[in-house]
């Protein structure tokens, strides 16, 4: 393993790593052909991260927003209950709030 080399992944037995991300450049002391060296289809950890990131805040965007409109129906029960003097009912359930 070259010295600084990210790895993030296993590595074989008896290869050599280098890079950021590492990469094996040899296996058993035979150098890789270039090919196998593929610059541009590298996983990006940075990426995946952002988008579960993402996927997560939509997630709990939604959940605060469904929050919200619950809220406002409650306070919509507890008003009407207030002037007709009657115990707030949930319209979900049937409960007494």
């Amino acid at each position: 393993m070259g010295a600084g080399s990210v790895v993030l992944s296993e590595v074989p037995p008896g290869s050599t790593v280098v890079g950021v991300p590492g990469r094996v450049v040899k296996r058993n002391n035979a150098s890789l052909p270039q090919e196998t060296m593929n610059q541009t289809d590298l996983p990006d950890p940075v990426r995946e991260d952002i988008t579960v990131l993402q996927r997560e805040n939509s997630e709990l965007t939604n959940r605060v927003l469904e929050m919200e409109d619950e809220l406002k129906q409650l306070r919509r029960l507890v008003v009407m209950s207030a002037e007709t003097g009657e115990q707030p009912q949930s319209a979900e359930n049937d409960k007494t709030v």
